[in-house]
């Protein structure tokens, strides 16, 4: 019987920019004391998460199943000692996790800013034809008498 190989886990120095992680976390970014990075497949535990010390055991369950899960894998598991919770952000489909050896959004943020004039060219077209496109619905409404005062006022009056 052979043995499974080991799986390796992306590693990447060079990793985002604070400016970019501030940005993309900002939007819609959470917080969790336990999250799978999906571009690399690391899982990241807070073993002293606070929420935990409730628990009957006050949190000794918790922090021992971290402790077992980072013995087992200990390439696998990235245990972040002194932390409630680990940033993470779907970004493109995919969870990273902010603060992952593997550094995936850096590779986005290397895209986004060597593409930026393409980017730039191809906003400025999408915005002129979301705009070209909105005012040929406003004139649809307003032709169907639909324009929102007159609507409004008709349906409610004074």
């Amino acid at each position: 019987m052979s043995e499974k190989p080991k799986k390796t886990y992306r590693t990447d120095e060079k990793g985002p920019s604070q400016m970019f992680k501030d940005a993309i976390y900002g939007k819609s970014g959470f917080g969790s004391d336990e999250l799978t990075c999906d571009w690399c497949g690391r899982l990241h535990l807070c073993p002293d998460a606070e929420h935990h010390i409730a628990d009957d055991d006050e949190g000794l369950g918790w922090s021992n199943y971290c402790e077992e899960e980072y013995k087992a894998n200990p390439e696998g598991v990235v245990l972040h000692h002194g932390y409630d919770a680990v940033s993470g952000r779907v970004f493109n489909g995919t969870m990273f996790v902010i603060e992952c050896p593997c550094n995936g959004l850096g590779r986005f943020e290397t895209f986004i800013w060597s593409e930026r004039d393409t980017i730039r060219e191809y906003m400025k077209v999408r915005i002129d034809q979301e705009l070209e496109w909105a005012e040929q619905e406003k004139l649809k409404n307003k032709l169907a008498n639909m324009d929102g005062d007159s609507l409004f006022w008709k349906r409610y009056g004074t």
